[in-house]
């Protein structure tokens, strides 16, 4: 290994050592001033300790008593969820950290969900700023052998929830040299003046996507013995209000969080381009009155996070 090649792995090295992770524990209880609970994505019994701080910031940092004294606005009941921010393992079982946030603070109150997060932002031909999150929802790749296969985790993959959710199949394709490219199936929206935007049914969504040319393509891909297709389903999700106020009124942390999924890349022409990617984060969900879900929170888990292509994901880290 040449000079250069050792000092891009220190660099490398010291890097990785000094990533810290962001935890979010379903809270089992309150001892001295330790926070104790599960840890969301490994179940793993830890406990969390607020961290001595010296920083600079515009907002007092609440103690352990904020969170454990009932009068408290932030007062979080045994089994709801609490976000802890750059955690430092100091012992087996044992981290500090320098903030703690309110994601759930009972029971029921949010959805918290830990995995393969694509974070992305931007502003329609309206004008009208957005912020959403896709969420991985399979624990794995499903391998797919036949048409009757493929319509049927289609089928189950563009069924929504309610009339105003955005569920999405991805399928990958595999050649024999190894080379992937990932094809898409999302939900269609109605288009008649009683049901304008309205999510359709699976069924309809799936008619729709039959005629397209990927469809075919991908029928094409199954007879092919040294193909392979394998599906994901996943689902797209909108900020709510405050977070969206939140995530584009302050350019510096809307910087921050969204580097942690940008993914800086070169097309055919040599061009530089830019795009979101995945990470594995943690995302905090409360529901509209018709049950449609917003967000509430997100953060990456890795504090030095990367986004990801999709054709890229593995599924080593557990996800709950």
């Amino acid at each position: 290994m040449s000079i250069i090649e050792k000092l891009k792995a220190s660099k490398k090295n010291k890097a990785n050592n000094s990533a810290m992770e962001n935890i979010a524990i379903k809270v089992s209880g309150y001892e001295g001033d330790f926070f104790c609970g599960v840890k969301l994505g490994t179940g793993e019994e830890i406990k969390l300790k607020l961290r001595e701080f010296n920083g600079v910031s515009n907002f007092t940092r609440p103690s352990i008593d904020s969170f454990r004294d009932q009068g408290s606005s932030l007062h979080t009941k045994i089994g709801g969820v609490l976000q802890f921010d750059n955690c430092k393992l100091e012992s087996e079982g044992s981290y500090s950290s320098s903030w703690a946030n309110v994601l759930s603070s009972e029971v029921g109150k949010a959805w918290v969900f830990t995995g393969h997060t694509r974070l992305s932002s931007g502003t329609n031909s309206h004008g009208k700023q957005w912020l959403k999150v896709d969420l991985i929802k399979s624990r794995d790749y499903v391998s797919v052998d036949s048409k009757e296969t493929l319509d049927k985790l289609l089928l189950i993959g563009l069924k929504p929830a309610t009339q105003y959710s955005n569920p999405f199949t991805m399928i990958r394709v595999t050649d024999e040299l190894g080379d992937s490219i990932m094809a898409y199936a999302n939900v269609s929206k109605y288009q008649e003046k009683d049901k304008y935007n309205e999510t359709m049914t699976a069924n309809d969504s799936l008619e729709e996507f039959k005629n397209s040319e990927i469809y075919l393509l991908i029928l094409e891909a199954l007879k092919d013995s040294d193909s392979k297709v394998e599906i994901l389903h996943a689902a797209s999700i909108f900020a709510g209000p405050a977070t969206l106020n939140k995530h584009f009124t302050n350019e510096r942390e809307k910087a921050r969080l969204e580097s942690h999924y940008i993914i800086k890349d070169t097309d055919d022409e040599g061009n530089e381009k830019e795009f979101f990617g995945y990470a594995d984060s943690i995302v905090a969900m409360r529901k509209h009155g018709d049950g449609t879900p917003y967000i509430t929170h997100v953060k990456p888990i890795n504090s030095n996070a990367k986004g990801i292509e999709t054709k890229n994901i593995n599924f080593i880290q557990s996800i709950n």
